[in-house]
């Protein structure tokens, strides 16, 4: 790296507590100090939370609302103050903890550039220049003369990330604000910040997009109440996070006897193995699922099965509704096996499946969950890149077909003729 490591950022034993009072005569009273009035509830939102950030770091920030992410981040970018504890900032911030902030919704695009500009003490003799790059990161010149609060969010978002290249913080704090704005965009945000950390910028990130941080960040931390429970690795910090977060495996009570299910599955096997599905297929290969559905009441049902990554992701759904079946049929005591059999055009790692029988509505999302199975795993997709030409590159074989439709020649004299297909010499 071009810099030497140092520490842009330090948090020690930080903690965050909220009074909250049933009138605001009584707030009112509290702050002036003119009387002791007694808080209604007292509201701990950081409970002594400690994080160091270096040069060239980005932390990832995950937990459920209310965990006080945003509490940490306000802290850190000065818009509150911490109760007790010691924070140590070592450099400029650049807060990015909604559209909108920092903006003066009345003026134009370019007021707030031409604004920030001279709050970052930038020369007006830069500005020509400096101004011509924000514009043209952010695209947005045909409405740059407009007033902000006209801006859609991505444009806001436009606005915000191109006023970092003015801004060139030590530190860049992002809540949620990657989310928003189009494919393309996106990448130019990404592109930037690569370039931001490269350079020897920090960090701190929350985003409820866990490609985002595994990508972008090389650690993270686990809030819960205002707790720290987990800092360290990225892929842990979000296996960790997802263990708080996610419903039980079987939403059907742990007590409740199978013979009280109108459908329930009986079995889940693969290729003979049983419930314990486990096995390497390389990738492009077919994978089946049988899976056993069993009635104790005349009955119609779906049948569902859901592949996750490795860090939870939802993968894909397939069943009887989407491949636009009809509903499964069954008589009280039947049993039927029905059989999901996959071309496996995803990426090498390990996966899971889960089967559920949901009810016959039409629209997916208004079913009603008879069953509920449990995670069978693990499914590990291999490939042998350096044997052979892969299928495809990326997250996802997309179904694609390619052919020639042209075949052009050059002549001596110049003269380009076209062949048909037919007439096509090999």
């Amino acid at each position: 790296m071009p810099y030497k490591m140092k520490t842009l950022l330090r948090l020690e034993n930080i903690k965050k507590t909220y009074y909250q009072y049933d009138s605001p005569l009584k707030k009112a009273l509290a702050i002036s100090g003119i009387k002791s009035v007694k808080p209604n509830r007292k509201v701990e939102a950081l409970k002594g939370v400690n994080l160091e950030l270096l040069k060239g770091e980005a932390i990832g920030l995950l937990g459920k609302n209310g965990s006080g992410k945003s509490t940490l981040l306000e802290i850190v970018s000065g818009t509150s103050q911490q109760t007790s504890g010691k924070v140590e900032v070592n450099g400029s911030v650049y807060p990015m903890l909604e559209l909108g902030a920092g903006f003066n919704p009345k003026l134009s695009g370019r007021k707030n550039i031409e604004l920030l500009f001279h709050l970052q003490g930038i020369p007006e003799k830069s500005f020509c220049e400096l101004f011509d790059r924000v514009l043209e990161f952010s695209e947005i010149e045909k409405f740059i003369d407009q007033p902000v609060y006209t801006y859609s969010s991505g444009m806001q978002m436009r606005l915000a990330f191109s006023m970092l290249l003015a801004s060139e913080p030590d530190i860049l704090i992002i809540d949620e604000a990657l989310a928003v704005g189009d494919y393309f965009f996106q990448k130019k945000c990404y592109e930037l910040i690569s370039d931001f950390l490269n350079n020897g910028g920090g960090m701190l990130l929350v985003s409820h997009d866990h490609a985002i941080m595994r990508n972008i960040c090389s650690k993270a931390l686990v809030l819960e109440n205002g707790n720290c429970i987990y800092q360290g690795d990225v892929v842990t910090a979000i296996s960790r996070y997802l263990e708080r977060v996610s419903p039980s495996k079987n939403i059907t009570k742990t007590n409740d006897k199978l013979d009280k299910k109108k459908v329930y599955i009986s079995g889940v096997e693969y290729e003979g193995q049983g419930r314990n599905v486990g096995a390497k297929i390389e990738l492009g290969c077919n994978f089946s699922i049988k899976v056993r559905v069993a009635a104790n009441e005349k009955a119609q049902c779906h049948v569902n099965l859901m592949i996750r990554n490795q860090y939870g992701s939802l993968i894909n759904i397939t069943s009887t509704l989407s491949k636009k079946m009809d509903p499964l049929c069954l008589l009280e005591g039947e049993t039927k096996v029905v059989e999901f059999t996959f071309k496996l055009m995803i990426e090498a790692g390990t996966y899971s499946v889960q089967v559920s029988l949901s009810s016959v509505e039409r629209n997916f999302l208004d079913n009603i969950t008879y069953d509920l199975g449990e995670e069978l795993g693990p499914i590990t997709v291999i490939w042998e890149s350096e044997r052979k030409v892969a299928p495809f590159y990326g997250q996802f074989g997309v179904p694609a077909s390619v052919r020639v439709i042209e075949n052009t020649v050059r002549q001596k004299n110049d003269t380009i003729k076209h062949y048909k297909r037919d007439e096509w010499a090999l």
